[in-house]
C-alpha cells in the first residue's frame, strides 16, 4: 500500500480510509474497470439474438476490452497466479460468471443444450477467448493482429458448432 501511496501521490492514510486492504482496493479498482468496459461494448438484447450473432458480439466485446485496456490484462493474468493464495476474484458475491446470465437465457430459449451447466459453459468461453489474448502474443512476434484475428474467427466457429444444439 506504501508503494501505491507514493505512486499516486496521496497519503497512504487516505487510501486506508477508502479501503481496508489491498485486495479491498484491487477489487474497486477491477470493478471500475469492468463497468467502463460494459460502456465500450456492443450493446445487445440476448433475448431477440441467435447463437451465432451473440457469440461474435460477445468475442469482439471482450477482445476488444483487453486491445484497449492491456494493463488490465495483466493485472487479471497476476490475479490467477495468486488466486491459490488470496481470494482477489470476487467482486460481489453474487457474480457466478461472465456470460452465465446470457447462457441461460440462451438454455431457456432451447437454443443451447440444458445437459451442461451454465457456469461451465461460461469456463468453456472465457478459457478459449483467452488463449488468443494469452499465448498469440508470445508465440507469434510478427503480424499478431492477423493471427489473433484468425483464432478469434476459429474461436467463433468452434463454440458455434460445440454449443449449437440443432447444429448437433
Amino acid at each position: 500500500m506504501s508503494q501505491i501511496a507514493k505512486e499516486a501521490k496521496l497519503n497512504q492514510a487516505l487510501i486506508y480510509h477508502y479501503f481496508s486492504s489491498k485486495e479491498e482496493l484491487w477489487k474497486a479498482v477491477k470493478k471500475d474497470a469492468l463497468d467502463k468496459s460494459f460502456n465500450t461494448n456492443i450493446e445487445y438484447d440476448i433475448k431477440t439474438l441467435e447463437l451465432k450473432d451473440w457469440l461474435h458480439i460477445i468475442i469482439k466485446n471482450r477482445f476488444n476490452f483487453y486491445k484497449q485496456n492491456p494493463d488490465l490484462r495483466i493485472i487479471v493474468t497476476w490475479e490467477k497466479i495468486q488466486a491459490q493464495k488470496i481470494n482477489l476474484y470476487g467482486i460481489d458475491k453474487n457474480f457466478d460468471g461472465i456470460f452465465t446470465k446470457d447462457i441461460k437465457e440462451l438454455q431457456n430459449r432451447n437454443i443451447i443444450d440444458n445437459n451442461t451447466p451454465a457456469e461451465i459453459i461460461d469456463t468453456l468461453i472465457i478459457s478459449t477467448l483467452d488463449g488468443g489474448l494469452d499465448i498469440i502474443p508470445y508465440m507469434y512476434k510478427n503480424d499478431i493482429s492477423i493471427f489473433q484475428k484468425q483464432y478469434l474467427e476459429l474461436v467463433e466457429n468452434f463454440l458455434f458448432i460445440v454449443l449449437n444444439k440443432n447444429y448437433l
